[in-house]
């Protein structure tokens, strides 16, 4: 089990060390969120099939240098999984998240040279960053082969590795002061994730999980000053590209408790980039649901 933490958290840290407070990565976090929801929750056999449902609230408020957030939204997912043998399934996931509120942003971006930012010259109005209105909704899926070492009706370890595709579109906006900035995401992605989980007892069954996804395409953003200073000359519109590779990715950490009869589950996930959740998730299976059925049906 430390070895499976430990890997964990090596694939964690490079994460967090480059996360970023572009707009879109707030939403990214949120649909990350929203994915890590349909990870099983009970034990998989071969010939099983759960069906995970899961309606989530976001709240995102955080007052790190430069940025400020006060963020609400919903989340839905969906997600099937299917055994098919002892010790591999299948998962098909999809994810929808909305939010607004109000937020301050930096103007700055990676990749930005000075010279741009001076000729759409924001600075005088805002002071490198501004508050606004900030409104966002994205969608992911992903098909996932899962692997699990081992078996039984009590500890299990998934281990996830899927492709999918995301779309996103968050933008923050002042009208007083005439300024915007956008950011977006439409790429495939790849993710991957463990799902540690244990019974408790005959009443409940604890599950954590670790997920990370990552775009191929780390999108583009965008600051528009929609109403330049007089006598300002020269471009009022920038377009930037985001950053990519790690910083690009949110690892999303949770955990969840299930009440077994009748496969009900609470969620929670703390936030990383600024948004925490928590949701109420419903799984019904078809097929063998212990060892021992497995085993007599195998047996004929």
């Amino acid at each position: 089990m430390k070895k499976y933490l430990t890997l964990s958290f090596t694939l964690l840290f490079p994460a967090l060390a480059s996360a970023t407070g572009d707009p879109p990565m707030i939403l990214q976090e949120m649909l990350g969120q929203a994915m890590s929801r349909g990870m099983v929750t009970y034990p998989l056999y071969k010939g099983q099939l759960q069906l995970k449902v899961a309606p989530g609230y976001i709240v995102a408020k955080d007052s790190r240098s430069g940025l400020s957030n006060n963020l609400k939204g919903g989340a839905l997912t969906a997600a099937v999984t299917y055994g098919l043998s002892e010790h591999w399934s299948l998962a098909w996931m999809m994810g929808y998240a909305k939010e607004s509120g109000s937020g301050v942003f930096g103007l700055a971006a990676s990749g930005q040279p000075g010279q741009q930012m001076q000729s759409l010259n924001v600075g005088a109005k805002a002071n490198g960053s501004f508050a606004g209105d900030d409104e966002g909704r994205g969608f992911v899926t992903s098909v996932n082969a899962v692997w699990d070492h081992w078996t039984g009706d009590n500890f299990r370890l998934p281990v996830y590795m899927g492709i999918g595709y995301l779309s996103l579109e968050e933008k923050v906006q002042n009208a007083t002061l005439g300024l915007r900035r956008k950011g977006s995401v439409s790429s495939p992605a790849a993710s991957v994730g463990v799902v540690p989980g244990v019974n408790l007892g005959k009443l409940f069954r604890f599950t954590g999980f670790l997920l990370m996804t990552t775009p191929f395409d780390a999108g583009k953003g965008e600051v528009v000053d929609e109403t330049p200073l007089v006598g300002v000359t020269g471009a009022h519109r920038l377009d930037y590209k985001r950053p990519g590779g790690f910083e690009a990715t949110v690892p999303i950490m949770g955990v969840e408790l299930t009440y077994r009869p009748w496969g009900l589950s609470f969620g929670y996930t703390p936030a990383i980039e600024g948004a925490t959740s928590y949701s109420l998730q419903l799984t019904r299976r078809w097929g063998p649901k212990t060892a021992a059925e497995v085993a007599k049906d195998d047996a004929g």
